[in-house]
């Protein structure tokens, strides 16, 4: 079953590797002892059930979260809970032995790959692309689900078709999925490698067309279509016919899903940048009635999505919107039909 509302619990900052376009601006920050971890659990558990947002998942992350010398025990708490949990992690770390051991207590594991060999290790280092496709075959060997996760710029748009048919042929990962490059972090420098309205466009509508040939050889592979703009390229080809709704089923995560950083700071996503709540000090239902978050769910202020049909399957992404105007209610600037 899918969940209904998704956390993304960032556990540490630690991280062995240098990728270029790291988000994480504060690798010194001081982490959350295991004992409030476990208080923030707990809470989390009762509050989704009062607000019948049951089930949940959790997705812990970093960092790399295998340097927790904790992690285990904090799997072990959540598993006893019933709650599911995916990690979105580095191939580092992942002996046979430690996937053995993962493959009891979470349910997927997404790794990085931003390219085919030569660009992947320009990103992430020298021997990255290897140690990748070496940790799926470990996770898939222990039937953890696996997720190829790509970020998407200028620099590798016309390869990641390519590495969708690679990982598909070879029955590497049992989800692609991709975000766009956000320019913050170390990614700030990146930001002339933004693809244009247009590229980003060709692309998915490549991608798309690549999914369809894979789907008709029986490949066991889903691409997962979690950015915004999906909806607008699918209207566009008479997928979607958009109803008079007042809810929304689908488009930007924000309102749908939380995060929580290294030391309890809640933020309505990982790349946006402004907190809203703070936990264990407060319960969830205390973040989901503040000002703040109230705030970020004004759908109708949104620039040039507030008139579009597809305001309840789109609203662009308003992390690149932020970044790229310092304005929340700005217009997606990726958004081919507003741009």
């Amino acid at each position: 079953m899918e969940p209904k509302f998704k956390i993304q619990w960032h556990l540490t900052n630690k991280c062995t590797n240098n990728c270029k376009f790291c988000y994480i601006k504060n690798k010194k920050i001081k982490e959350l002892p295991k004992e409030e971890i476990f208080e923030i659990i707990d809470s989390l558990d009762n509050s989704t059930k009062k607000l019948n947002l049951k089930p949940i998942r959790i997705y812990f992350s970093g960092g790399d979260i295998l340097l927790r010398k904790d992690i285990f025990k904090i799997l072990e708490y959540c598993s006893k809970k019933n709650i599911d949990i995916g990690i979105l992690g580095n191939p580092n770390l992942l002996t046979s032995r430690i996937v053995k051991k993962l493959s009891n207590l979470i349910s997927r594991y997404q790794i990085s790959i931003d390219g085919l060999e030569k660009t992947h290790d320009y990103f992430r280092g020298t021997g990255s692309f290897k140690m990748s496709i070496k940790a799926l075959k470990k996770l898939k060997k222990e039937k953890i689900l696996t997720i190829v996760q790509s970020t998407v710029s200028k620099i590798n748009i016309n390869e990641l078709p390519s590495l969708f048919k690679y990982l598909s042929d070879r029955k590497l990962a049992d989800v692609y999925s991709f975000a766009r490059l956000v320019p913050e972090g170390k990614g700030k420098s990146f930001k002339k490698e933004l693809p244009t309205p247009k590229q980003y466009r060709e692309f998915l509508l490549r991608m798309f067309y690549v999914y369809q040939e894979i789907i008709k050889e029986d490949k066991e592979i889903y691409l997962s279509e979690k950015d915004p703009l999906w909806a607008l390229l699918f209207y566009e080809l008479g997928l979607i016919n958009p109803k008079k709704i007042q809810y929304c089923i689908g488009g930007c995560g924000i309102g749908k899903q939380l995060v929580i950083d290294v030391d309890g700071s809640v933020y309505e996503c990982r790349r946006y940048p402004i907190k809203i709540g703070e936990m264990p000090k407060q319960k969830l239902e205390e973040i989901f009635s503040s000002n703040q978050h109230k705030y970020h769910i004004q759908i109708n202020r949104i620039e040039g999505c507030k008139d579009c049909s597809l305001l309840y399957y789109c609203r662009g992404c308003r992390a690149i919107a932020y970044y790229t105007s310092n304005n929340y209610f700005c217009k997606d600037p990726q958004c081919w039909k507003t741009s």
